[in-house]
């Protein structure tokens, strides 16, 4: 190996130049090095640029965390390119805003991070989570717009139609229009608190109600079934009245043709009711009798084929009850026979 002194100090001198400018250009452009970047890149879909530019600041928190890359028109909405420092969780919903930094306008890009998970590389946020703040520039530039679309020649018209109208008032009656709308303002004025608690109450009736919502549902549907019963009760009923109805038809009919009959039959039973009714006083008398004289009968006729007279004894011959008193002279089925 040579020495040192013995190389050719020139190329030397040309390798070590060219190694030091790679070196800088490298430490200048680390951060673009695709196997070295710090940054992550995303995109935003904006209804419009807002008055964003490429350099702004990029904010999470109020902290700066990355810069406005690029702005492009992405069909009819505008892509808002930015990238963020490495290690920062962005979740799958996260919401993207422009808002004011300086009273001069200057804008910046607001990042609010929300959701599970973590937004691939180069992913875009799509215009439902993004937001435009208004400034002086834009407000004016919208006034400009609306201003511009209105129709000159029909708004000197409408003037004139409403000087023409206010000319054909008298006026004390423009002068109570105006007193009645004074004074409707003070109503309105001095009635502020009311109309607030007013407000409130109905924001609190209306949450009552959202939340009551399944009961009141379910009260609506039981009322349904109820109607629903009823119906079917009210058709039952409707069937019993003309059921009826057509028995009444029939009995009519039954009566009308059996008239003949029916009338000497009544006439009959009021006959036997009259006679019964008549000698009701003498079978009430009867009765008890004829009860009594069952019950002697009953009691004579109790010992089978044979009924037992109770008679004196003086009236049967003392040696008939002699004979008849011995020991086995009574056969138990023909009784005593002297």
């Amino acid at each position: 190996m040579k020495r040192f002194g013995e190389r050719n100090l020139v190329v030397v001198s040309i390798v070590t130049s060219i190694v030091l400018i790679a070196l800088t250009l490298g430490a200048v452009n680390l951060s673009r090095l695709p196997f070295i970047s710090s940054q992550s890149s995303y995109g935003a879909a904006f209804a419009d640029s807002a008055g964003l530019t490429p350099g702004d600041i990029v904010s999470v928190a109020g902290v700066r965390v990355g810069t406005v890359t690029n702005l492009s028109l992405a069909g009819s909405h505008v892509l808002v390119s930015f990238a963020v420092q490495n290690g920062l969780r962005l979740g799958t919903d996260t919401s993207v805003a422009s808002k004011v930094l300086t009273p001069l306008g200057q804008e910046y890009l607001a990042v609010a991070p929300a959701g599970p998970g973590q937004l691939a590389a180069n992913a875009v946020i799509p215009q439902s989570r993004t937001s435009e703040t208004s400034t002086v520039v834009s407000t004016v530039d919208e006034a400009g717009n609306q201003i511009q679309s209105i129709n000159v020649n029909q708004a000197a018209q409408a003037l004139d139609v409403t000087s023409q109208a206010f000319e054909a008032v008298p006026p004390s009656q423009t002068s109570a229009l105006l007193s009645g709308l004074a004074q409707l303002s003070q109503v309105i004025s001095s009635r502020k608190d009311e109309l607030s608690a007013l407000l409130t109450d109905v924001q609190t009736v209306s949450g009552t109600l959202s939340q009551q919502s399944g009961q009141l549902v379910n009260l609506l549907g039981q009322g349904d079934l109820v109607l629903q019963v009823l119906d079917q009760r009210h058709q039952a009923i409707s069937q019993l009245l003309t059921s009826s109805a057509n028995l009444t038809q029939q009995l009519e009919a039954l009566l009308a043709s059996h008239q003949s009959q029916i009338t000497p039959l009544l006439s009959d039973l009021q006959t036997i009711s009259a006679v019964l009714s008549k000698d009701g006083g003498d079978l009430a008398t009867a009765i008890p009798l004829l009860t009594a004289a069952n019950k002697y009968l009953a009691n004579a006729t109790g010992s089978g084929t044979f009924a037992d007279f109770v008679l004196p004894t003086a009236l049967i011959p003392d040696n008939i009850i002699a004979q008849c008193s011995k020991p086995g002279a009574i056969n138990p089925v023909t009784g005593c026979n002297p």
